[in-house]
């Protein structure tokens, strides 16, 4: 009996011992942990103390197999798209992702989780959707309301949903909507092996241009993936129209009468630069050829309009003197010259005042001089020196 109350004493003795050290602390799970399925790659975030030095233990598996397992010091974890786009069974299926934190001195604290999935048949915390590409709006020539849609297949050009669906038996069904989804114009199917999925569409006239698609892609057992809305809504684009003939017609009218009022411009200078060019140099002004030095050059004719009194110096005579001679008559021959001359002179002023052009200056009125020379017998003529 002895003994048995000493082994209890003993008992109560390492409870009280027990009792007195200090408590483990346990470690906070993360929170907030949630899954974005952005593009088809699937990423897992939450959250915790900032200053906190821990790692976190990732777990990831699906209803039928587990699991994958990581660690890693950050708050988010993107390596998701390997596990669930492996194939078609498993992008079709719930998965959950499972966060702990674990500290430093072997704590580790409790797990949080949430699931996921693309297949809009099934529940989960999050129900991922496919991006829907880019949408091509096509009008008819004919102005009818009628259009084309189209879209490049995405079980062909999707990264991800193209390497699953290539060997399953799957299609996409496709919805096209009016107004943002508030009636359907048409609804169509595309295959794996079409490039681009397309279909035919009537506007009605109140509907507007613009239309918004929907996606899913189905297999034989009854399973889809969604995509989301096509955004920004799609509008037809106009074939382009010929210009209307009351807007071509002046252009073309104005570019004619620029034409031709160049062409007047140019005939009337050149029959401008072709009477200049006929306009010939006064014979009055046709220098005679020197016969010694001293003799003056001179020409009759009516170049002379002002009589005057020149002083010749003949180089014979050493004690020239000063000779005033007047032009009394001329030889008819002379005279005959002089009249030609003189309405050939007043045709080319009458012709020059027309035009009211500049008045022609030869190079030889610029050198000679008017002056009157003794032609002997008495008789005198009208001739230029050069100065």
């Amino acid at each position: 009996m002895r003994a048995s109350v000493a082994f209890t004493a003993f008992l109560m003795l390492l409870e009280s011992a027990r009792s007195s050290l200090p408590a483990v602390m346990p470690l906070a799970p993360p929170t907030n942990l949630t899954v974005t399925c952005g593009a088809g790659a699937p990423v897992a975030s939450w959250q915790y103390a900032a200053d906190a030095d821990v790692l976190f233990l990732v777990y990831v598996g699906e209803s039928w197999r587990c699991c994958q397992e990581d660690r890693t010091t950050r708050r988010t974890y993107g390596n998701l798209s390997a596990w669930v786009w492996e194939s078609l069974d498993s992008v079709m299926d719930v998965h959950y992702v499972s966060v702990a934190a674990l500290a430093p001195d072997g704590r580790l604290s409790a797990n949080v989780s949430a699931t996921f999935t693309y297949n809009i048949v099934k529940m989960a915390h999050v129900t991922c959707k496919l991006e829907f590409p880019g949408v091509s709006v096509k009008a008819a020539e004919a102005d009818d309301g009628s259009a084309v849609v189209s879209f490049p297949n995405p079980l062909r050009h999707h990264p991800q949903l193209s390497r699953v669906a290539s060997r399953a038996a799957v299609s996409l069904e496709f919805s096209i909507n009016f107004e943002a989804g508030k009636s359907t114009a048409a609804s169509s199917t595309c295959l794996p092996e079409q490039k681009t999925c397309r279909a035919d569409v009537i506007f009605p006239p109140d509907s507007g241009d613009c239309v918004t698609l929907t996606a899913r892609v189905g297999d034989r057992a009854g399973r889809s993936l969604a995509f989301r809305p096509s955004a920004p809504p799609a509008c037809a684009r106009r074939p382009s129209a010929p210009a209307p003939l009351a807007i071509v017609l002046p252009g073309v009218l104005a570019g004619a009468l620029l034409v031709c009022l160049a062409a007047l411009a140019a005939t009337w200078k050149a029959r401008r630069v072709a009477k200049l060019a006929k306009v010939t140099r006064p014979k009055c002004l046709d220098v005679v050829p020197s016969k010694g030095p001293g003799v003056p050059h001179a020409r009759a004719g009516s170049c002379c309009r002002h009589e005057m009194t020149v002083s010749l110096i003949s180089p014979a005579d050493d004690k020239s003197s000063g000779v005033s001679t007047e032009m009394e008559s001329l030889p008819a021959h002379l005279e005959e010259d002089e009249e030609e001359e003189e309405e050939r002179e007043e045709d080319v002023v009458e012709e020059e005042e027309e035009e009211e052009e500049e008045v022609f200056v030869s190079n030889y009125e610029g050198r000679l001089v008017s002056m009157e020379v003794d032609m002997g017998d008495g008789d005198t003529a009208c001739g230029y020196t050069e100065r």
